[in-house]
């Protein structure tokens, strides 16, 4: 049963059963084990490397050590800022990690797999929407405890209020400030993906241009850049496998008939969003500055060419936040060298401690404080072709739908002060 409200021998089961699998876990060799015998028993598309950097970094989030929890929530209040209806909760680095919570709002999924970017491989079959016996995590929304209280009000994430913020507040590069246009990149493994998919299904009527680059069109034929016009022409949509393999991702036995909504239609033989662009306006009948986002997928990066390309070939100057999922020194050493040197360095903020193992931990506090069951790490994951074994990545809609709002939430209040080429996260002192 979904939404299972407190009942207390239940929970007190539950909580019991976490207790002792928390009591018995193994040592971070045993934990990556058991994580690449769980998910990458056949390997993985990407290859052995990939795999090898997905388990080091899930291995890394269940070590994470909890950040110190803020209970009190107007300690903040002093680096609140004035907004036009009352102070705005600046949403800082250490803000969501010490600060963050959810509250439950009700109501129903904002999308489902008939976004135009979401891979097939993120959704949750119907017959397994019962398999996490835990309300979903779209009856939430994350927040902190500030704005709870009533200090101050959260910030719009949708990303062209987080343009115009930024673009006032931070330290956009010349170039985005004659623009008009904020510009944030996104690096690292499929597990940043799922939040760039997750901006770009949320905010799916604010998308206004774009690409996604290696695309193809007709089986056999020759990678090259598509328009997101292109792709979602006549309700297309980018599915991230041939279009010949998408239907092993809608089987009847978990996909009863009719199926609501119709499965994925490509215009493309294949198109995969881990090298991606999408441009976003503000809401329709609404006017403000435009935000770009773009994606790459990343990992290795003592293995990177020398002569790389910037992402989405873009060129440095006019990129003003890059989001991802590495020790900020790693991309200041190691990839940005690599990538064009570039003279003018975007800010960098590094999401390893304010992604799974931070968010995970507030929204099973969140569940448990309003007398739910609290949700276990694999409630979360997508069940796409079979319900008693989920996927390594999370189901969509979902978590990474929280995460991206934090983290944007961050890049329009949270980055007040932070020079350009300023260092926010893992490894620095958290702003």
């Amino acid at each position: 049963m979904t939404g299972a409200r407190w009942q207390p021998a239940r929970r007190v089961a539950r909580l019991a059963a976490v207790a002792a699998v928390a009591a018995a876990a193994p040592g971070p060799g045993n934990a990556s084990a058991a994580i690449r015998a769980r998910y990458f028993a056949h390997g993985a598309a990407a290859g052995a490397d990939a795999v090898d950097e997905a388990v080091a970094w899930l291995a890394a989030q269940e070590a994470l050590a909890p950040p110190r929890a803020n209970a009190t929530a107007p300690a903040f209040a002093a680096r609140d800022l004035p907004g036009a209806g009352g102070r705005v909760c600046a949403v800082t680095h250490g803000r969501v990690a010490a600060e963050g919570t959810f509250e439950r709002t009700g109501g129903s999924p904002p999308y489902d797999w008939s976004c135009w970017c979401l891979k097939a491989r993120y959704h949750t079959a119907p017959a397994c929407l019962g398999a996490a016996a835990v309300d979903r995590p779209v009856r939430w929304r994350w927040t902190l405890r500030s704005a709870l209280a009533g200090a101050c009000a959260m910030p719009d994430p949708h990303p062209s209020a987080v343009a115009r913020s930024f673009l006032e507040r931070g330290a956009p590069s010349p170039a985005s400030r004659r623009r008009g246009t904020m510009t944030v990149v996104m690096l690292g493994l499929s597990f940043m993906g799922q939040p760039f998919a997750s901006l770009g299904c949320l905010y799916e009527a604010s998308v206004v241009g774009g690409f996604v680059k290696h695309a193809v069109r007709d089986a056999g034929g020759a990678a090259a850049d598509a328009s997101v016009g292109a792709i979602r022409a006549g309700g297309g949509q980018c599915d991230g496998y041939d279009r010949d393999y998408l239907p092993t991702y809608f089987a009847e036995d978990v996909h009863p008939r009719p199926l609501d909504p119709p499965a994925p239609r490509s215009n493309f033989h294949k198109c995969d969003p881990n090298h991606a662009l999408y441009e976003y306006g503000p809401p329709p009948g609404s006017r403000g500055p435009r935000a770009r986002v773009c994606f790459q997928y990343l990992f290795n990066l003592k293995k990177l060419p020398r002569d790389a390309k910037p992402p989405c070939d873009l060129d440095w100057a006019e990129v003003d936040v890059v989001l991802h999922m590495f020790p900020n020194r790693a991309l200041v050493d190691l990839y940005l060298p690599r990538a064009g040197n570039p003279a003018s360095r975007p800010i960098l903020v590094s999401v390893n401690e304010i992604y799974q193992a931070a968010l995970e931990r507030q929204l099973r506090d969140a569940y448990a404080a309003a007398g739910f069951d609290p949700p276990s790490h694999a409630d979360l994951l997508a069940r796409p072709r079979s319900c008693a074994s989920p996927d390594v990545h999370y189901a969509l809609p979902g978590f990474t739908d929280h995460a991206v709002r934090a983290w944007f939430a961050l890049i329009s209040t949270g980055l007040a002060g932070v020079p350009r080429g300023g260092l926010v996260g893992q490894l620095d002192k958290p702003r």
